[in-house]
């Protein structure tokens, strides 16, 4: 991994990344790697985001990717603007945006973001997530530019739009198979996130194409440091980790329950990381957590210290790490843990199975089984190598590697 592009790397490319925010999730975090890897090849890479927030926002790369925060409007500004956008969608636009109250947020911005555009002209636009998709496709249509729009699926669309609250979620498929035939490429992170969009959205597979997250640094596998919590302190039970947004999503309550018969049979700890959309879901849904953890007898063995800066010292601390999610497109957790050298257990859902190439790299259990999850938490504390090894699978993921494939895709433009 020398940070460097293949043999013959494309001429400097504008490229514009779009972000809703800094919040601290995957696709985040792999949008800040990849912009800082491409402006240091020599790119002219610029981000765009909604809003100025989140607590991965000191994370940009500021040597390499200038920053551009949008201006907000009304959202009935907003909605006039997608539909003029599209007048031919009108029907797929009515239940989705047009006539609910709650239109997708980043819609606000759409005026903001079609100025930006014919101010700068980038050559390419790439956005990662169904909203902010929307948003890139509708503001290149009103700008009148002829940028490649590059859009990114990361998440089983159809899973995640079915967890939604709010009756607009149930009809935007139509809206999003209609909308992204209009973008240049359509890229999904793994090939179980490309099969659902295509047979959930109507759109052809041959159109998607599979790339995979940039999620191993080379920082990452310098990296050595263990976090400082007593807890992995030497001679202390083994800790069993999970990390990841506290929602219904990630179904850490399976984990909870997992690890309470796992605590019946072997002394050891669980550490959570991770926060909520803001303080006040996060204090809830940890007191849930712990709450939970009570009833069961093991809430002195069980902490949530919230969002850590550096997880992977945490991961490299635990003897197991253990994902519990409902869904995933490609879990950089998951991935991340495997770099540290940490084994790995995750419910069996698609995107996980494909990382752990159907069990090869680490173990699966079905989903909501929580006695299923416990044998293999026993299982991976009983025999667990003392030393940390790194499965030659986490290659695959390389930030560079990603990189590489973006070049490839910046040079079609």
């Amino acid at each position: 991994m020398d940070g460097k592009s293949g043999a013959n790397p494309p001429a400097e490319v504008k490229i514009v990344f779009l972000l809703n925010n800094f919040t601290c999730g995957g696709v985040e975090r792999n949008t800040l790697v990849l912009t800082s890897l491409l402006g240091a090849r020599g790119h002219d890479v610029k981000l765009v985001v909604c809003e100025n927030t989140g607590p991965l926002k000191d994370r940009l790369d500021h040597e390499h990717v200038d920053l551009h925060v949008l201006r907000r409007n009304s959202k009935a500004y907003g909605k006039w603007l997608a539909l003029k956008a599209d007048p031919g969608a009108i029907l797929p636009l009515l239940m989705p945006v047009l006539l609910t109250t709650q239109p997708p947020r980043p819609i606000q911005y759409l005026a903001s973001l079609v100025e930006y555009l014919q101010d700068t002209r980038p050559d390419v636009i790439v956005a990662a997530t169904p909203h902010i998709n929307l948003m890139a496709i509708w503001a290149r249509r009103l700008a009148g530019i002829e940028s490649r729009l590059v859009i990114g699926e990361r998440i089983q669309i159809h899973h995640y739009l079915s967890q939604r609250r709010g009756w607009r979620h149930n009809h935007l498929l139509p809206l999003l198979g209609r909308c992204y035939l209009q973008a240049d490429t359509i890229i999904a992170v793994s090939n179980a996130v490309a099969d659902e969009l295509a047979d959930a959205a109507g759109i052809d597979r041959s159109r998607i194409r599979t790339v995979y997250n940039p999620v191993v640094t080379q920082d990452l596998m310098r990296e050595t440091e263990v976090a400082e919590h007593p807890w992995f302190a030497p001679g202390e039970p083994p800790v069993i980790l999970g990390t990841g947004r506290l929602s219904e999503q990630k179904d850490f309550p399976t984990l909870v329950r997992a690890f309470s018969l796992v605590r019946k049979q072997r002394e050891c700890r669980l550490i959570i990381l991770g926060e909520a959309g803001n303080p006040n879901k996060t204090a809830k849904r940890q007191q849930d957590l712990l709450n939970l953890a009570r009833e069961l007898g093991v809430w002195e063995d069980v902490a949530l210290p919230g969002f850590v800066d550096n997880p992977h010292a945490w991961m490299r601390g635990a003897r197991v790490f253990a994902m519990s999610s409902l869904y995933e497109g490609l879990p950089t957790v998951l991935i991340e843990a495997m770099a540290c050298g940490t084994p790995v257990v995750s419910t069996n859902y698609p995107g996980a199975s494909e990382i752990l190439e159907n069990g090869k790299w680490g173990k699966l259990v079905p989903v909501r089984d929580h006695q299923r999850l416990a044998e293999a938490i026993i299982s991976l504390l009983d025999t667990a190598p003392a030393g940390k090894t790194i499965p030659e699978r986490v290659q695959d993921f390389t930030a560079e590697h990603a990189a590489d494939q973006y070049e490839r895709l910046l040079a079609e433009a």
